[in-house]
């Protein structure tokens, strides 16, 4: 080994003479078998010095992988600009025979070993530290963090290893409590149940490599320094420094968009947010949203939100969802959904639930000879979906991942108009199925400190025979938060996607200015007149903190074949959002 050592220190040497372009030939010095052959390959040419350098270490590491112990190197020396190193190729070792030791069968399976693995097989050191890693992982997160795998009585006979595996489980450990300090309301009792840390419950190095990552998923929760571990008579007590972060949210946003009815006018919309996270110090979530998107039009989304009910894993979601539609139609929602996390940034979505649709004053002063164009419906839904989400930050995220699927199927119950002749309604279904799929997806790339790209992506489409699908079936597409440049609800879509790319530059930490582009595409095969379009929208926005809460104020135009491009049906936005 020492001699290798010196060979490298050598290498460095000449190779740091050269300047910039370095050639590398490596030669055999005594005839490599077929096997050797497979692995005798290198990059010839290289930019600097220290690119040789590394060429040549993993080529020997490459070696000595695949169990060629004594592959190393001869002779080195510099020609021009060209490194010259003989290589050996050395001796193949392999396993005679690897016992299994003291180790248990729960243990053995757990960590893969197979005697067939060890016995007449080329002696590869990865193989056996993967197969310690494994009994070493196993045992940290059943109990044992202690534990220890060694070798025994390992011997070498004429390239031949043979041994037995020797393992130490150590003292069981378990979990006393979770201490916290620091000024927060949380309870000890949510953050036991959310990180799994139950009391007399076996130790778990994987619950603990959680915590970082779990506990940056509360917003109202901030880590001042990292936790601490205090094993005391076989327990170990977990410390938490813990702060209250501002999360609770009142905000509004006033919209001035053209006036429809009256050209001399604006249309001013307006919308208001209610959002109280962490009530009690439990974790639980209450959310009320306003919005009012046209003259006569509105919506209203109630939400309550309770983690780990009965000290399960199991999070669960009651929303409320009510839509009207100026004179219309009325749609109410309610949707149950439960979920479950899956790895580290997963989680399984189960939902049911029902959603109603009823008729204004639209169908009563609608031509009584065609079908009319609003229905009465019931739609019981059952459905799946998963959400994945890796990003850095809850509210201002500068990398990582968000998705988001959901899919809805049930048994819909369409109700006939009054005043319609029956016969109207031969060709529809009044029972049928209906498939609705929605996904959503966004990326953020940090391009720096201050610079953030947002890619992002919407989409959702209806399955269902067209005849059985009215208007209130619809997606309801643009508007400050889907496709911007255009009215709140603008277009109704059986199919839509939105594609977005948003620039955003940062000030400080909370405030940023941005541009942004949205691509859309609706169809809607009712319309006969436009049955599908690709509308668009651009503009540019700020946000930034103030004393009182953060502002908000988004310029955005949009086109689309019923809205041409024009200043005068561009769109303004802005408000405040008050955190407390």
């Amino acid at each position: 080994m020492k001699k290798y050592t010196l060979l490298f220190a050598a290498i460095f040497i000449f190779s740091a003479s050269f300047s910039q372009r370095v050639y590398l030939r490596v030669y055999p010095v005594s005839p490599l078998n077929k096997s050797q052959k497979e692995l005798f390959t290198y990059k010839t040419f290289h930019q600097d010095s220290l690119s040789v350098l590394a060429e040549l270490k993993q080529l020997l590491l490459r070696f000595h992988k695949e169990s060629y112990l004594t592959a190393g190197i001869d002779t080195v020396y510099k020609s021009k600009d060209t490194l010259v190193a003989g290589f050996k190729g050395g001796e193949s070792f392999n396993w005679y025979h690897l016992s299994k030791g003291n180790l248990n069968e729960l243990l053995l399976n757990k960590s893969g070993y197979k005697e067939k693995f060890f016995r007449n097989t080329p002696f590869r050191i990865t193989q056996l530290q993967t197969l310690e890693e494994n009994i070493l992982k196993y045992s940290e997160n059943h109990g044992y963090p202690f534990a220890s795998v060694s070798l025994d009585s390992l011997n070498l006979e004429e390239n031949n290893f043979y041994g037995a595996l020797n393992y130490q489980a150590g003292p069981l450990i378990t979990f006393d409590s979770i201490v916290i300090l620091g000024k927060t309301k949380t309870k000890n009792k949510f953050l036991i149940r959310y990180l799994r840390i139950f009391p007399n419950e076996p130790f778990s190095q994987e619950k603990l490599n959680n915590i970082n990552r779990l506990l940056k998923d509360l917003p109202y929760l901030k880590q001042t320094r990292p936790y601490t571990l205090i094993f005391q008579n076989n327990k170990a007590i977990l410390q938490l420094f813990l702060e209250d972060k501002r999360s609770n949210q009142i905000d509004g946003i006033v919209g001035f968009l053209p006036n429809e009815t009256s050209k001399k006018k604006l249309l001013v919309t307006g919308e208001l947010n209610l959002n109280l996270k962490n009530l009690f110090g439990t974790g639980k979530t209450l959310s009320a949203q306003w919005k009012k998107f046209n003259l006569s039009s509105q919506t209203l989304d109630l939400a309550y939100y309770h983690p780990k009910l009965l000290s399960s894993n199991i999070d669960v979601k009651i929303d409320f969802n009510l839509l009207k539609q100026d004179s219309s139609f009325l749609n109410i929602s309610r949707l149950l959904t439960l979920s479950q996390r899956t790895g580290r940034y997963g989680k399984v979505n189960l939902y049911g639930g029902i959603r109603t649709s009823r008729e204004l004053l639209s169908n009563e002063l609608a031509d009584k000879s065609v079908l009319p164009v609003f229905s009465n419906y019931d739609f019981l839904t059952y459905g799946l979906g998963y959400d994945w989400n890796n990003l850095d930050d809850p509210f201002y995220p500068h990398k990582g991942w968000f998705i988001s699927s959901r899919m809805l199927v049930g048994n819909k119950n369409i109700l006939k108009s009054s005043g319609f002749n029956d016969s109207l309604y031969n060709k529809v279904q009044l029972r049928s199925v209906q498939l609705n799929v929605n996904m959503m997806l966004e990326k953020y790339f940090s391009l720096g400190k201050r610079s953030v790209l947002l890619g992002k992506g919407e989409a959702g489409t209806i399955f269902n025979n067209e005849k059985n699908i009215f208007f209130n079936d619809m997606f309801r597409v643009g508007g400050l938060k889907s496709l911007r440049g255009f009215n709140e609800n603008n277009f109704y879509a059986m199919t839509f996607a939105v594609a977005t790319l948003e620039y955003r530059f940062f000030t400080d930490e909370t405030s940023y200015l941005f541009l942004f582009y949205d691509q859309g595409y609706v169809q809607n095969k009712l319309n006969k007149a436009l049955p599908e379009d690709f509308p668009f929208g651009f503009g540019a926005g700020v946000s930034f903190t103030t004393n009182v809460g953060i502002f908000n104020f988004v310029y955005s135009l949009g086109q689309a074949k019923s809205q041409p491009l024009s200043l005068n049906l561009s769109k303004i936005h802005f408000g405040i959002i008050s955190r407390f």
